[in-house]
C-alpha cells in the first residue's frame, strides 16, 4: 500500500482486474456445468451445431480460468507500477508526432529512421499473422482464369482482356511478369501478396504519421487492421483479390504525396501522387476511387487553413492537382474504352443481377457501414440473425460509433478534423460504390469480404483519430489520460479475443463456420485443395510425361468430372476448374501440354487428336479413370417419326449413315448389338430409340467398348412428345475414347415399363429433323 501512495495520490479502482477475473471465474463455472444444459441452452434448428460447438468450447474453458485469474491478480498487485512505468517511460514516446522537430528543420518530416521502424512493424504483423500464406496458400477460383490467359502468352493484347466484365490491365501484367519467372510456383504468388498486405499497412502508418498523429494512434491503426480475421479471403489464396489491397495502397500513398508536396512544392512528391492515381485508374475499374479520394483530400485539407479567403486559395493551391488527376482518369478512361470496344470483351459491368431502386440502395448502404463497423471486434455479425437480432445489433452498435466518433473529434485541430471528414467521405464513397456497382437489396444477405476490406483500412484510419482526439483531451489529466489507456487496451482485447475466437473456431473445423471467411478457414480450404491438385499432378500428369517425348495433348475433362474424382476441386460457391483450367498448375514445363475442346464437332476422332499415353494410361489408373468415367445424364432431344421416314430414304443411297441394332433382352437389361459384330464409335456418335407407349422413364445407359468399365449414365425417356429421342454418346468418354464399341446395355428401375420398338446408331447431327435442330 505504501508503494501505490508513494506519489501522494489514491490508486484507482481496479476496474479491468476485476473484469478479468469476473470472466475468469464465469468460465470456471461455465466448465462445471453438463454438455446437455449447455446444448439446450444454444441449440437452434435441429442443434448439431450445437452439439459439437458445447465439445468444442468446454476444452478451453478451464485453462482460460487459470490463466484470467492469474492475469487477474498480477494486474491487481502491480497495476500502481504498470501505470508509473508507463507515465514515466512509454507516455512520452507514444505521444511523439512529426511535428516535435528540431529548432534547424524548418518542415516537419520522417525521419528514414521513423519510416524503417513502420515498414519493419508492418512487415512483422503480416508475417505474425499471415506466415503460414507463404507455404500453403493456393490459388483459387478466378485465379485459374488469370494464370491460364498469362499462360497463353498472347501478351500485350491479352492486357485488355475482359475478366468478367472488367478489364485488368496491370493486374494481368502482374500475373504475366510472375508466370514468366515464377511459372505457377504458388511461394512467389504468396509473397506477392504479402508484400502488397505490408505495403498497405505502411503506407496507412505514414499518412497517419504525416498527418500528425502520435504513435499510439498509428499503433492503434496498424493492429485494428492486421488483427482483422476476414483478411483471410485476400492473403489466404485468391491472389487475384490483393488488387483491392494495391488500389487501397494507391490511394494511401497518393494522400501521403499530396500532404508531403503541399509542405514542400517537391516535384517528386506532386508526380508520386499523379503516378499512384494512374496506377490504381489501371488497376480496375474499380480504382476510381483514388482520383476522388485525392481530391477531397486535398480539398479538405486546403480548406482546413484558416483565412478569409479560404475558398480562393483553396482553387489556386489545389487546381495543379485537380487538373492532373482530371487528365489521369480521362487517360484510362480511353484506354478502358477502347479495350471494351474490342471483339470478344464483354461490356461493363454486365453481371449485375439485381436492378438499382432508391430503396434497395438505403438497405445496402446502411448494411455496408454498420457490418464494417460491427467487423472490429465481431468478424461474423451474420450469425446474430439466427436470435432475430441482427438489425437492432448493428443499429446499436452504429449509434454508438457515431457517438464515440462526435465526442472524440471535440479536441481535435481545425487540421486534423477536416482530415478526419476527408477520410470518411472516402470511406463512404467506397461504399457508395460498391452498392452501385454490385447492388443487392435486403437484409438477408452477407457482405462480402473482398468489398468490405478497403473500405475497412479508413474505418481503421478514422478509429486512430478518435483515439487522438480523445488522447488530446486527456493529456492535462494523469488520471483521466491513464483511464483512457485502459480503456484503449481492453477495447483492443476484445477486438483481439473477437477474431481470435473466431480463427480457433475454424481451425477445430465449427461446422457453422465452413463457409465464412477467416485466415483458418481459408488455409484450410488451401491445403486440401493443394493436395487435391498435388494428387492429381502425381498420379495422372507426371506418369502422362514421363512416357510422351513430346508436348502432351489431353482432353479438356470437365470440372464436374474431375470434382466428382476428387471433392477438394469443388468449391464452395459453385467453381469446379476444368483440365485446361488446371493444366498450368499441373505440368512440369510451362505450356507442355495442349487441351483438345471437347465441345466441338460431336465426330471428333478424339484418339486422333490425344496422346497415345493418355489411352495407355486410361486402362490401369484408378485415378484416371475414375475422372474419366464419370457417370453423366445423356443429353436427348425428340426426333420427329415423319422427319425420320423422310431421312431413311436418303440413307438408302448412304448406308454408312445409320447402323441398326438388334435388341437383346436379359433377366436385368436390354442389350444392343450391331449385326457385325462392333462398330466405330467415331462413325456413329448418337443412339436413336424408338418408344412405343405414353409414360415418361428413367433409364440408365452402359457403354461395352474398350476398357473394362461399368458406368451407369442416367437418361430419361418421354414418348408422350415424339416416339423417337436421340441420346448423344458422344458426350461419354468411354465412347469416344474406344477404339471398337461391342454393345450398349439399358437398365433402370423402369425398364421393364419400355416397349422399345427398335434401336440404331446414326451418324451425326445432320440425321436429325430441321424441327428438333431449331429446338
Amino acid at each position: 500500500m505504501r508503494n501505490e501512495q508513494r506519489d501522494g495520490r489514491v490508486p484507482s479502482f481496479p476496474w479491468i482486474s476485476l473484469a478479468t477475473a469476473v470472466l475468469a471465474i464465469a468460465s470456471g463455472l461455465l466448465w462445471l456445468v453438463p454438455i446437455e444444459i449447455i446444448v439446450d441452452a444454444i441449440s437452434i434448428g435441429d442443434g448439431e451445431s450445437a452439439r459439437v460447438l458445447a465439445s468444442k468450447i468446454r476444452q478451453p474453458l478451464l485453462p482460460c480460468c487459470a490463466i484470467g485469474l492469474v492475469v487477474s491478480a498480477m494486474s491487481w498487485t502491480l497495476r500502481s507500477r504498470a501505470e508509473s512505468f508507463y507515465q514515466r517511460r512509454l507516455r512520452a514516446w507514444f505521444d511523439g508526432a512529426i511535428d516535435d522537430q528540431p529548432a534547424n528543420q524548418s518542415i516537419a518530416s520522417l525521419s528514414r529512421s521513423e519510416h524503417f521502424f513502420w515498414a519493419l512493424w508492418s512487415i512483422a504483423s503480416v508475417l505474425a499473422y499471415d506466415w503460414r500464406t507463404l507455404f500453403w496458400g493456393y490459388f483459387e477460383s478466378d485465379d485459374y482464369f488469370m494464370v491460364g490467359v498469362a499462360r497463353d502468352g498472347n501478351f500485350p493484347g491479352s492486357l485488355l482482356s475482359t475478366h468478367n466484365d472488367h478489364v485488368l490491365p496491370l493486374l494481368r501484367l502482374e500475373y504475366s511478369f510472375l508466370y514468366e519467372i515464377f511459372a505457377t510456383n504458388p511461394f512467389a504468388y504468396n509473397l506477392g501478396v504479402l508484400l502488397s498486405f505490408s505495403l498497405m499497412l505502411y503506407s496507412g502508418c505514414i499518412l497517419l504519421r504525416e498527418c500528425t498523429l502520435n504513435r499510439i494512434s498509428t499503433f492503434v491503426f496498424l493492429f485494428l487492421c492486421i488483427n482483422w480475421s476476414l483478411w483471410g479471403e485476400f492473403t489466404a489464396g485468391s491472389y487475384i483479390l490483393q488488387k483491392y489491397m494495391q488500389i487501397t495502397t494507391c490511394g494511401l500513398l497518393g494522400c501521403w504525396s499530396w500532404i508531403r508536396w503541399e509542405k514542400t512544392q517537391r516535384r517528386s512528391y506532386f508526380a508520386g501522387c499523379v503516378l499512384a492515381v494512374l496506377v490504381a485508374c489501371l488497376m480496375n475499374p474499380s480504382g476510381y476511387w483514388v482520383p476522388c479520394a485525392v481530391l477531397v483530400f486535398a480539398a479538405m485539407r486546403l480548406l482546413s487553413r484558416p483565412g478569409s479567403n479560404s475558398i480562393r486559395e483553396t482553387f489556386r493551391d489545389g487546381r495543379a492537382i485537380a487538373f492532373a488527376v482530371i487528365g489521369v482518369v480521362a487517360i484510362s478512361m480511353a484506354v478502358y474504352r477502347f479495350a471494351y470496344s474490342l471483339p470478344g470483351n464483354n461490356e461493363f459491368l454486365t453481371l449485375t443481377d439485381e436492378p438499382l431502386t432508391l430503396t434497395g440502395f438505403a438497405q445496402q448502404f446502411f448494411l455496408f457501414v454498420s457490418t464494417l463497423i460491427v467487423t472490429v471486434c465481431f468478424p461474423l455479425p451474420h450469425h446474430v440473425d439466427k436470435v432475430g437480432l441482427l438489425l437492432p445489433f448493428l443499429l446499436s452498435v452504429s449509434v454508438a460509433a457515431a457517438a464515440i466518433f462526435i465526442c472524440s473529434s471535440r479536441a481535435l485541430t481545425r487540421e486534423l478534423k477536416a482530415t478526419t471528414l476527408a477520410i470518411i467521405l472516402i470511406m463512404l464513397g467506397i461504399i457508395t460504390m460498391v452498392c452501385l456497382g454490385r447492388p443487392i437489396p435486403g437484409f438477408d444477405y452477407i457482405v462480402a469480404a473482398k468489398y468490405l476490406g478497403p473500405a475497412y483500412v479508413w474505418l481503421c484510419l478514422t478509429a486512430s483519430f478518435c483515439v487522438q482526439g480523445f488522447w488530446n483531451a486527456t493529456s492535462s489529466n494523469n488520471r483521466l489520460h491513464w483511464r483512457l489507456t485502459q480503456t484503449l487496451v481492453g477495447f483492443l482485447a476484445i477486438a483481439l479475443l473477437g477474431h481470435g475466437a473466431v480463427e480457433l473456431g475454424a481451425r477445430a473445423e465449427l461446422p457453422f463456420l465452413d463457409r465464412d471467411v477467416s485466415r483458418n478457414g481459408k488455409l484450410r480450404e488451401q491445403i486440401r485443395e493443394r493436395r487435391a491438385v498435388g494428387r492429381l499432378r502425381d498420379e495422372v500428369i507426371s506418369p502422362l510425361e514421363q512416357d510422351s517425348h513430346e508436348d502432351l495433348r489431353l482432353p479438356n475433362l470437365s470440372g464436374g468430372a474431375i470434382a466428382h474424382a476428387l471433392p477438394e476441386l469443388a468449391f464452395p460457391w459453385g467453381e469446379r476448374p476444368s483440365l485446361r483450367m488446371l493444366v498450368p498448375l499441373l505440368e512440369s514445363r510451362p505450356r507442355s501440354i495442349v487441351c483438345v475442346p471437347l465441345e466441338n464437332d460431336p465426330s471428333l476422332k478424339i484418339r486422333d487428336s490425344i496422346s497415345p499415353s493418355f489411352i495407355k494410361l486410361l486402362h490401369t489408373n484408378d485415378l484416371l479413370r475414375e475422372i474419366v468415367f464419370t457417370p453423366l445424364e445423356i443429353e436427348s432431344r425428340s426426333v420427329n417419326a415423319s422427319d425420320d421416314d423422310v431421312a431413311s430414304d436418303v440413307k438408302r443411297q448412304s448406308p454408312d449413315q445409320s447402323q441398326p441394332l438388334k435388341i437383346v433382352s436379359t433377366d436385368e437389361s436390354l442389350m444392343l448389338q450391331s449385326p457385325s459384330g462392333s462398330w466405330d464409335p467415331t462413325r456413329y456418335p448418337n443412339l436413336r430409340l424408338r418408344v412405343l407407349g405414353r409414360e415418361s422413364l428413367s433409364l440408365r445407359l452402359v457403354v461395352h467398348g474398350e476398357f473394362d468399365t461399368r458406368v451407369h449414365h442416367q437418361f430419361s425417356v418421354d414418348p408422350a412428345s415424339e416416339p423417337q429421342i436421340d441420346l448423344a454418346l458422344s458426350t461419354l468418354l468411354e465412347y469416344r475414347c474406344s477404339n471398337n464399341i461391342a454393345s450398349l446395355e439399358l437398365a433402370g428401375s423402369d425398364l421393364a415399363k419400355l416397349a422399345l420398338q427398335k434401336a440404331k446408331l446414326v451418324s451425326d447431327q445432320r440425321d436429325i429433323s430441321p424441327a428438333d435442330q431449331s429446338q
